[in-house]
């Protein structure tokens, strides 16, 4: 997904405007937009299913996002149900702080939910001791 679907997604959760009424009401939050999506994505990439492994110590980033027109680098879940809220809420701070606080907590909940729901690989542990599947500890 690209910083414009999740502008575009923040615009409406704020009542703005929809993607064809673009004016030069929000060209300020156009401007701000590529800055803030790029703090949040960071946050939020550890969650996503996009997120590579360390190699040799290093934590990995995203790239930080210049415009609204590039691919955010996130999985599709938390493009299209976490980063509209958080965009919408740092967009609304000064302007609207009710209605950013709403967006922010609804933000905050649909991310502990995304970490929760985190897809992982299952995989059974060796048996370092030999012992089998049952043991003497096996049934209590």
């Amino acid at each position: 997904m690209t910083g414009q679907d999740i502008f575009d997604a923040a615009m409406a959760l704020m009542g703005e405007v929809t993607s064809s009424d673009y004016t030069a009401d929000i060209s300020a939050y156009e401007a701000q937009a590529p800055s803030i999506l790029s703090t949040l994505s960071a946050e939020l990439y550890p969650l996503s299913d996009t997120f590579a492994a360390l190699d040799g110590g290093v934590r990995p980033v995203l790239e930080p996002i210049a415009d609204l027109t590039g691919e955010i680098g996130l999985d599709d879940y938390l493009c299209l149900t976490v980063l509209p809220y958080g965009l919408a809420a740092q967009l609304q701070v000064t302007e609207n702080p009710q209605a950013a606080s709403f967006h922010q907590q609804r933000y905050e909940e649909l991310k502990a939910t995304a970490a929760r729901s985190r897809p992982m690989e299952w995989e059974t542990p060796d048996d370092q001791y030999g012992l089998g599947e049952y043991n003497e500890f096996g049934s209590w």
